[in-house]
């Protein structure tokens, strides 16, 4: 993903998505589970215009959630817990959580 509202696929090509809708970026069943990867616009949305976004990721029962929080900032919630402190882990789920900001000059 780049951009507000470009998607690169596997098989290299690139959709540019406006709208309100959820988009499932990446889906695999796994024994006795599934990974998912799904990003959400913000229903509140122009649909001709780039949205807010979250994405959500499934894997092994947890659920970890990436947003937008207030103008200059984003959150972080796994399995319904905000998440404050970065990076975070939980060992006893295996999950790690760094946060890259990079910012972009026009």
């Amino acid at each position: 993903m780049f951009g507000n509202a470009h998607i690169n696929t596997f098989d290299s090509k690139t959709y540019t998505h406006y709208g309100q809708c959820d988009y499932t970026l990446v889906e695999v069943p796994m024994e006795g589970s599934y990974w998912k990867v799904i990003i959400q616009n913000e229903d509140y949305c122009d649909p001709r215009q780039a949205c807010p976004k979250k994405l959500y990721i499934h894997m092994h029962g947890v659920e970890i959630v990436l947003g937008q929080k207030g103008a200059n900032g984003f959150s972080a919630i796994v399995n319904s817990r905000e998440i404050k402190k970065f990076p975070y882990t939980d060992s006893s789920k295996k999950i790690y959580i760094k946060v890259l900001v990079r910012e972009t000059v026009n």
